[in-house]
């Protein structure tokens, strides 16, 4: 969305075909729907929950997420997840997903999620092998040196979408092997995207849409204060699909999903407890049923994620 002032009625048609959109998503993935938004200043709120995207909006949680898009609003990241790795159960699990100052939605599976975690050392706060992603370009040095050293390393399916709340200006649009399609509606000033183009149409009438041209193997950079778009090769050469090794996972009646095995999962274990925020009130909820010490809740509420990085509260809905 375009750095502008729009009024009440611009602002409810935004909402609208974003609901709309995300809805029409729901054939992608049923087991999950979140979205975030970002501002122009950096401060953003994440809500997601396991349900599919029509039980979602009856979430008073989302409804109130919904009232907060206004004017200072750049970007709307939806997501519907059909899980293959990492219960649905656990939001932590399902997108879109943060990591650190990185909020990003992956549409695929990537296969060489835990090599990767130990290769680079990094922790891990979630079971999906999508956090891998976000956390390689959380980090790499810079957007370049995850576009050229560290997206070719990665194995399996890929169209991702993602921005860096410390430069919220710009928004990044990957499409790597997997479908991504993209549109700029002239009259809201928003460009638009899906998996799918009928996804993209849940929200807009085609009429109303000029479609963008994206290559696989692309990566898009929009800066929402003019619009402008820069589009860049990205090598893909080594991008190959592992098969799914039945023999390393096994399926989990309890969670409902695959799960490594104990003999062939890596030291790199996934940190317990972690629940990425909602609100700062859902996340209090949500512990309210674990025991802590005053001193541990004081540390609680001073950060309610603990993945290394601060939560930035936006404006609180009056």
């Amino acid at each position: 969305m375009k750095q502008t002032n729009r009024d009440g009625g611009s602002l409810l048609e935004i909402r609208n075909a974003f609901t709309g959109m995300l809805l029409n998503a729901n054939t992608r993935g049923g087991h999950a729907t979140g979205f975030a938004q970002i501002d122009k200043f950096g401060d953003y709120a994440i809500t997601k929950f396991p349900v599919d995207a029509y039980r979602f909006f009856d979430e008073g949680a989302v409804k109130m997420a919904l009232n907060l898009i206004d004017s200072d609003v750049t970007t709307l990241m939806g997501h519907t997840r059909y899980s293959t790795k990492g219960s649905p159960a656990y939001s932590r699990n399902n997108h879109p997903i943060r990591a650190g100052n990185t909020i990003g939605t992956h549409n695929g599976s990537i296969s060489n999620d835990d090599e990767l975690f130990h290769k680079y050392g990094m922790e891990r706060f979630a079971e999906v092998d999508s956090e891998v992603i976000f956390r390689l370009h959380e980090t790499a040095k810079n957007v370049d040196d995850f576009m050229e050293n560290r997206i070719p390393k990665l194995r399996g399916q890929m169209s991702i979408v993602f921005a860096d709340v410390e430069f919220p200006d710009y928004v990044y649009m990957v499409k790597g092997n997997n479908p991504l399609e993209v549109a700029y509606n002239r009259k809201l000033n928003v460009i638009v995207y899906g998996s799918t183009r009928d996804i993209v149409l849940g929200g807009f009438d085609e009429s109303d849409l000029e479609w963008i041209d994206i290559k696989s193997n692309t990566m898009m950079r929009v800066d929402t204060r003019s619009m402008k778009r820069i589009a860049q090769s990205v090598n893909f050469s080594g991008y190959k699909t592992r098969p799914f090794r039945f023999d390393d996972y096994h399926y989990d009646d309890k969670i409902g999903a695959y799960r490594k095995t104990k003999e062939n999962a890596l030291t790199n274990e996934t940190v317990l407890g972690f629940v990425p925020r909602y609100s700062y009130s859902d996340s209090i909820k949500m512990n309210k049923k674990k025991k802590h010490t005053p001193v541990q809740m004081d540390a609680f509420k001073e950060s309610v994620c603990n993945d290394g990085s601060t939560i930035k509260k936006i404006k609180e809905v009056k």
